[in-house]
């Protein structure tokens, strides 16, 4: 709605949150909580804004959700007016690292345990693609300049927990 906001994202570990909005213009005042009873589970500390301000791109996973047998962790899509959050399912079990395009057409998510990459298209809320995430571990990615490289930041989970590499993503192929 054109306020200046700030993101604060509390936790550590897989237990993430609370999540606050601030207002820099008004002494660094709550103007929002996301808690678990909004967004469950809570992961990794890990949003974003989408770039129209509108919505909090919000990473979901669990130790549980992370040795499943299946794919269970998940987006939360956050609606900053409503209040309300839509799922985004299939990004792997341990999503953690996110990145929005310019345009907010795509969002891109890392999945920890599995080292896979997702693409996820904003207007239908669903994966659009998926591939290996170039590094064991993935806790992290950013797009270059002109979005055609995204990069992602290997911190070696579910191996050796060395990381200190990057891997590289073509987003047009």
């Amino acid at each position: 709605a054109g306020n200046d906001r700030v993101i604060i994202n509390l936790g550590f570990g897989a237990t993430g949150g609370p999540h606050f909005l601030l207002d820099p213009k008004n002494d660094n005042k709550v103007v929002q909580a996301i808690t678990f009873d909004n967004v469950r589970p809570m992961g990794h500390p890990y949003t974003i804004p989408s770039p129209d301000g509108k919505f909090l791109y919000i990473t979901m996973g669990a130790p549980e959700i992370r040795e499943a047998d299946a794919y269970g962790a998940s987006i939360a899509k956050w609606d900053i007016e409503k209040k309300t959050a839509t799922v985004i399912h299939g990004v792997g079990n341990h999503p953690i690292g996110i990145a929005s395009t310019a345009d907010g057409k795509f969002v891109y998510a890392n999945d920890g345990t599995n080292s896979l990459t997702f693409k996820i298209d904003t207007t239908t809320n669903k994966v659009v693609g998926k591939t290996s995430a170039g590094v064991v571990g993935p806790y992290g990615l950013a797009l270059n300049w002109d979005q055609t490289e995204l990069f992602t930041v290997g911190k070696g989970e579910g191996s050796h927990n060395r990381g200190g590499v990057l891997g590289l993503i073509d987003t047009k192929t």
